[in-house]
């Protein structure tokens, strides 16, 4: 797979399908909120695997490069929160379809208005006595931690901060002169 063929397949096929579901939703017709996130925690940790300095790296830390790379606040959730997004966000949509924790998954950020950040059922951890926290759109990050302690995930903020990380790893990667995508990417395209 060239590295134009896999620009295309990231870019027609993985970030229209988040795209068009935000649309839907701004249109009035609802969108997939849990499947969004889901495809973007998936994604995160494809696009961590494509970093030139990721081939031998485990899936864990794959994410977390990709993630680090979406702006300083995705960065300090992992360096300074020291947050386990992997875990908590990208493995508990992708094997039990929630995740692990209280949280609220929003589409839109772009619309004007509040995001309520309910309590959920699993809370223990109810700071402040709060049951629900309100953020104020638009949020600057996909993922907030709301003052009730329960999470806050943001689908079009963090499709934005995706797509734009994506444009960036490209430019890199094309400067690459001898960039090979991964083994598994180099079978897939044969497969396909």
């Amino acid at each position: 797979m060239t590295i134009e063929e896999l620009e295309n397949f990231v870019f027609n096929w993985m970030l229209k399908d988040i795209e068009r579901e935000i649309e839907f939703t701004k249109s009035g017709y609802g969108g997939g909120n849990v499947l969004c996130a889901l495809g973007l925690m998936s994604y995160t940790e494809f696009m961590g695997r494509l970093l030139p300095t990721n081939n031998q790296k485990n899936n864990r830390e794959t994410f977390n490069d990709f993630f680090r790379i979406l702006g300083p606040k995705y960065k300090s959730l992992l360096d300074e929160e020291k947050i386990d997004i992997y875990g908590i966000f990208r493995c508990g949509l992708v094997h039990e379809y929630f995740i692990k924790g209280d949280c609220t998954i929003a589409m839109l950020n772009s619309t004007p208005g509040e995001i309520e950040v309910k309590d959920g059922l699993k809370s223990n951890n109810k700071l402040n006595n709060e049951t629900s926290s309100m953020i104020k759109k638009p949020v600057d990050c996909g993922i907030i931690i709301a003052e009730n302690g329960n999470f806050l995930f943001n689908i079009e903020r963090y499709f934005d901060d995706f797509k734009n990380a994506c444009e960036e790893l490209f430019i890199r990667l094309k400067s690459i002169k001898e960039w090979k995508p991964p083994c598994s990417f180099s079978e897939f395209s044969d497969t396909c």
